[in-house]
């Protein structure tokens, strides 16, 4: 199953490589205390022949401070 995620709940500002140029990413200040972020998701149309079902996934984070 192909999606791509979205750092807004409009899903359009995709989250992603930033190397690509089409990406957004998250910036913010460390303040030692945990910080929430949330990440949408939408399923790409026209992936047909797929069961349904519960789908999971792991997403890999990279942080740099």
């Amino acid at each position: 199953m192909s999606y791509t995620l979205y750092t807004d709940s409009a899903r359009s500002q995709i989250w992603g490589d930033v190397e690509d140029s089409q990406t957004t990413t998250f910036g913010d200040n460390g303040t030692g205390v945990e910080q929430t972020k949330t990440i949408y998701a939408k399923v790409a149309p026209g992936q047909t022949g797929l069961p349904s079902g519960n789908y999971s996934d792991t997403v890999n984070l990279t942080i740099t401070y």
